[in-house]
């Protein structure tokens, strides 16, 4: 995440300029030097372009199917966030979800499917443990009485 704001932050400084405080940082400069801003449609934009090369589509394809939007984007680091240890009020925060709805984007990725199987398999040891503490517990009492 530093690396990205590093290059964010360079590339501002290299194509608008530090003193530039009213300028969002989310700029690109066109192949004829011109300024843009980053937002959904460019981002739209160039999903798309991949996606057309990537899966050779055509744009009819693509007008057909509107999968890829912005939104794919914050959808998909809700889950690789979230896969990576991340808990639901830094993801709410660093991708600014108003709601616990990205919930409703993670997906069974091999990590989460992991860390489950570990959870229980450390409760089934804890429960083995406890059920051996108790046999153990109630040999005694016999004794003590």
């Amino acid at each position: 995440a530093l690396r990205s704001l590093h290059n964010i932050v360079s590339r501002f400084a290299r194509i608008v300029g530090l003193d530039k405080t009213d300028i969002p940082l989310a700029v690109y400069k066109g192949s004829f030097g011109e300024k843009f801003f980053i937002h959904s449609k460019v981002i739209a934009s160039t999903l798309w372009t991949l996606a057309k090369k990537t899966y050779n589509l055509t744009d009819r394809d693509l007008q057909r199917h509107h999968k890829y939007t912005s939104h794919s984007l914050r959808a998909g680091a809700a889950v690789i966030l979230h896969a990576a240890g991340i808990n639901a009020i830094q993801i709410k925060f660093l991708l600014r979800w108003r709601s616990d709805s990205f919930f409703l984007y993670l997906r069974n990725v091999a990590h989460l499917s992991e860390q489950q199987n570990r959870a229980i398999d450390q409760l089934a040891l804890a429960t083995q443990s406890e059920v051996t503490a108790a046999r153990a517990a109630s040999q005694l009492i016999p004794n003590l009485v």
